[in-house]
């Protein structure tokens, strides 16, 4: 089993160029990749990091996270350090 933290910028600069929909996009692609007995947690950040999604197994989590994920949108200012060191 493997455990994955995904950490997603959600700051105000990811709502340029579509970056915010490439980023869930790819969150979405990674918790897809993963197998049912993995582990996957999420965090996004702005000014602040919060937990989108505890952890737990993808079986458990699926669908729940992809449609936390999908709720994304770009908001506030960057502090990256404080939600990498929460992930």
């Amino acid at each position: 089993n493997v455990g994955v933290a995904l950490v997603i910028d959600k700051s105000k600069s990811m709502g340029k160029d579509s970056k915010i929909e490439f980023a869930r996009l790819a969150a979405i692609e990674v918790l897809r990749s993963l197998k049912d007995d993995d582990f996957i947690t999420v965090i996004a950040f702005d000014s602040a990091p919060y937990e989108v999604v505890p952890m737990a197994t993808v079986a458990v989590n699926r669908a729940t996270a992809i449609d936390k994920i999908n709720r994304l949108f770009a908001n506030e200012g960057t502090n990256l350090f404080p939600a990498m060191e929460e992930g």
